[in-house]
């Protein structure tokens, strides 16, 4: 039950991330500038999710780690 709720967190927050990122890759700038501007809002985007993935991972192994310690205190 406490693995669920950072689960659906990196879930709403990766689909509104991909979602951006979607628009930031469809958004048609024939500029320099607002091509330049444009991939600077997708790489940070997936950089924001890959860490928000990377995180989701340690915050349940901690969670395993946690459950074990209470266990042994008992």
């Amino acid at each position: 039950m406490k693995k669920l709720a950072p689960i659906i967190v990196t879930i709403l927050v990766s689909g509104y991330l991909c979602f951006y990122i979607a628009i930031a890759f469809f958004i048609n700038d024939h500029t320099l500038i607002g091509s330049i501007v444009v991939a600077l809002l997708g790489v940070g985007s997936f950089g924001v999710l890959v860490a928000m993935i990377y995180t989701l991972i340690i915050r349940l192994k901690e969670i395993d780690k946690e459950d074990d310690d209470d266990i042994s205190k008992y």
